[in-house]
């Protein structure tokens, strides 16, 4: 079980912690609408439940974002200028025509 919602700083981690509780304050629910969805047995649909709320959440929850504010690069706009070849200038330069 994942409580301490509010104990984090991390909006994100908030919003996980807050999932996954009502992951595990819905179980039987969640577990009987998967049974009926995949076509497999409601122990098999726990199992899968409980794996999520008891094992992958206090890992996920442990685990630190992969930025930070200012390891974000800003998106630069490149712009490409076109000029149109002249055959004055080609024949100056010596290029091809």
């Amino acid at each position: 079980m994942v409580r301490p919602a509010g104990a984090t700083n991390c909006p994100r981690k908030a919003i996980l912690a807050g999932l996954l509780n009502k992951m595990d304050d819905y179980t039987d629910e969640l577990s009987a609408r998967l049974s009926a969805e995949q076509g497999v047995r409601p122990a098999e649909a726990r199992w899968e439940i409980d794996l999520l709320t008891k094992a992958f959440g206090p890992a996920l929850m442990q685990m630190e974002p992969n930025h930070k504010k200012e390891d974000v690069q800003p998106i630069k706009h490149s712009t490409k200028c076109y000029f149109p070849i002249v055959a004055s200038v080609c024949a100056v330069s010596g290029l091809p025509t």
